[in-house]
């Protein structure tokens, strides 16, 4: 399973995946993020969009962060501890705690969803 592929490895996704900060900052511009927004963040992974989202949302904006692997959401929980994040450890597929979010972002989990077209449609409608 992708989740099991994704807990073994946490540990070291940070030291194998350089993020450039320029990119995720190019890319979070265009969702036109404002102080007191509220964001869902799908597939956070080790969390590395909550602090560039955090800078456009403000203290009153809210990040729900949820990913499937447990390890990966402990990593982000530990890096980012504020009082306007909060994380789900469940599927987006199947997670039934999600409310209504200004904007969500999918940043490189796309290709892990089992039903590309359901979970949009899922997103996005209800």
């Amino acid at each position: 399973m992708k989740e099991n592929f994704f807990d073994w490895i946490a540990h070291e996704w940070d030291e194998r995946n350089k993020v450039d900060k320029n990119k995720i900052d190019f890319a979070l511009d265009r969702l036109d993020l404002r102080v007191g927004d509220s964001v869902l963040d799908v597939g956070t992974g080790t969390g590395i969009l909550i602090p560039h989202m955090l800078k456009k949302v403000g203290d009153s904006g809210h990040i729900t962060a949820i990913d499937a692997s447990a390890n990966m959401l402990k990593i982000a929980q530990n890096k980012h501890k504020y009082e306007n994040v909060s994380f789900i450890n469940d599927k987006i597929e199947t997670c039934d705690e999600l409310f209504t979010y200004k904007s969500i972002v999918l940043f490189n989990v796309f290709p892990h969803l089992s039903n590309k077209i359901a979970t949009i449609r899922k997103l996005v409608l209800e």
